[in-house]
């Protein structure tokens, strides 16, 4: 369900001001992962690498992730994206990946 606020803005700027800045949000996202893995590669020696990521850093990331998510909504409610849509591509994303990382198999069907 789209909220009121995604409406407005997406009703005041359009498409293309919603796709650019998507693009940006995303780069800030980018940028904001990288800086997590910067801090977690430079401990190898640790069992979970999580325990070395700053709260400064874990706040960004998090701030990147809702901005990102925000401007989606927003997009969803412009290019008409129905909850179905979402969910069987969702669906059809999670199996193949399950699939890939060897946690299910695919079972194809017999001819007779």
């Amino acid at each position: 369900m789209i909220d009121l606020y995604s409406k407005v803005v997406a009703n005041r700027t359009g498409l293309d001001d919603r796709l650019c800045m998507l693009m940006e949000e995303c780069g800030e996202l980018i940028q904001a992962a990288n800086k997590i893995r910067r801090e977690v590669n430079k401990y190898t020696d640790i069992e979970e690498p999580v325990d070395r990521v700053s709260g400064i850093s874990r706040g960004h990331i998090i701030e990147e992730m809702v901005d990102v998510a925000s401007i989606c909504e927003q997009l969803e409610y412009i290019l008409d994206i129905s909850e179905d849509e979402k969910n069987h591509i969702k669906a059809h994303k999670q199996e193949r990946t399950l699939i890939e990382l060897g946690l299910i198999s695919v079972q194809k069907e017999r001819k007779l």
